[in-house]
């Protein structure tokens, strides 16, 4: 009897748990309250001010003097007459225009070539001649070096045996000094056969081109060198 009491009760019990159960998900929800939110407008950009100019500095103020007029008289004879006079170039005065003198006119200078030398030749030393009684030296050419020997000996002594063995058959020689030169003048001689007596020397290793005074002979030197020719054979 307890029991069924005891059951009937719980069945209530839970009959009634579920009755709250439903009663509170019937319950409707709680509206949301509406907010109004007000939005305010930008505010208004306001313009940037314009830069001021630079103020320009005071510039200075210049005084412009009025303008001299001269007139000219009406009456032209009243005018004064200049007086001139007129001089020659030795003081005199004189009395016309066309009695003056024109200065006279410079003379021109003429370059006048070198005379030519001719004769019968002889060689007195190196790179030197002796033409018709005048002692010469051959342009463009100069001795070797003290230390410097040719087969014969010093190339000085072999210079001069070589240009006296070549004018032993015919001594004439024509000579010509190239214009320009400075302190004592060289000439060009060549012997009967037209050899050039200087080139003679140089291409033969028995002298140098002088490079100082003229480039004339380098070559024969570069064609001595390269062949071993005088004194190219003993540098």
């Amino acid at each position: 009897m307890r029991e069924t009491i005891f059951g009937v009760g719980v069945l209530a019990a839970l009959a009634a748990g579920l009755a709250v159960a439903v009663h509170v998900r019937q319950v409707p929800p709680t509206p949301v309250a509406q907010v109004a939110v007000a939005i305010a407008p930008p505010a208004p950009v306001q313009a940037e001010a314009a830069p001021t100019a630079p103020r320009e500095p005071d510039l200075p103020t210049i005084v412009v003097q009025p303008r001299i007029v001269h007139e000219v008289p009406n009456n032209e004879a009243s005018l004064p007459v200049p007086k001139v006079t007129l001089k020659q170039l030795d003081g005199t005065v004189a009395d016309r225009v066309d009695a003056i003198r024109p200065p006279p006119q410079r003379a021109t200078p003429v370059s006048i070539a070198p005379m030519p030398l001719g004769g019968a030749a002889q060689a007195v030393g190196g790179a030197n001649l002796s033409v018709a009684g005048r002692t010469i030296h051959l342009f463009g050419v100069r001795l070797p070096d003290p230390r410097d020997r040719c087969a014969a000996g010093p190339c000085d002594a072999t210079a001069r045996a070589a240009l006296a063995a070549r004018l032993a058959g015919n001594a004439a020689v024509n000579c010509t000094m190239p214009p320009g030169q400075m302190g004592e003048p060289g000439y060009i001689c060549h012997d009967a056969s037209g050899t050039d007596l200087g080139g003679f020397l140089v291409s033969g290793g028995l002298a140098l081109a002088d490079r100082t005074s003229s480039f004339q002979y380098i070559t024969a030197e570069d064609a001595a060198r390269t062949s071993q020719r005088g004194l190219w054979r003993y540098r």
